[in-house]
């Protein structure tokens, strides 16, 4: 049966928000992996480029409808610099809890554990904490 992977990485804060990283390893699972049905990338889930927290939202919406609808033939590859980016810890820490393969841009596979939670901020007031700055 064919595999469903999504491509997930860092992206705020870098050179058109890190598209080049995204397209090269589409290409490489597309090119080289026939056993690839779909490769998905947050670009095609966010198409309007809306604020931080909406992609996010978004993403991970779409990481549980495809769980749903591929099971056991969905993962998620992060790119290289993924523990560094919020977006990718929360990705990775709901993936995780519901028990989808994670992997590395390498092949590498990502275990519980690997995520330090404490690293990400509490927000105990979404209200008043905006992320009008940041981008998906």
């Amino acid at each position: 049966m064919a595999q469903v992977i999504m491509i997930a990485g860092p992206m705020t804060g870098l050179p058109d928000f890190n598209k080049d990283a995204f397209d090269k390893i589409v290409q490489k699972y597309r090119e080289t992996a026939p056993f690839v049905d779909e490769v998905i990338t947050p670009w095609e889930i966010n198409k309007d480029h809306s604020q931080w927290n909406e992609c996010l939202c978004n993403t991970v919406t779409k990481i549980i409808e495809l769980h749903r609808a591929h099971k056991g033939n969905f993962k998620i590859v992060f790119l290289n610099g993924f523990m560094e980016s919020r977006g990718c810890k929360i990705e990775l820490t709901i993936a995780l809890g519901l028990g989808i393969r994670c992997e590395t841009q390498g092949g590498g596979l990502v275990k519980l554990g690997t995520v330090k939670v404490e690293k990400m901020p509490i927000i105990t007031d979404p209200i008043q904490h905006q992320w009008e700055d940041e981008h998906f």
